[in-house]
């Protein structure tokens, strides 16, 4: 019987320390998807860029011979 006067707090910390668990979990979901699109898209923008390179380099060697 001593402990139950800590029972009509307990489930509602419960339920709000679960509720901030979820929703951290999802604004990092979240922040990790952005990265991982970031990510992606700027290497993509990088591959772009190095592939440009290789061939206007290889283009100007082709018509410099």
């Amino acid at each position: 019987m001593w402990c139950m006067p800590h029972y009509p707090v307990s489930p509602f910390f419960l339920r709000l320390w679960f509720l901030g668990g979820v929703q951290c979990l999802a604004i990092v979901g979240y922040a990790h998807v952005l990265f991982v699109v970031m990510a992606m898209v700027y290497l993509s923008w990088l591959a772009q860029i190095c592939v440009l390179r290789f061939l206007s380099s290889s283009l100007m060697g082709y018509f410099m011979h």
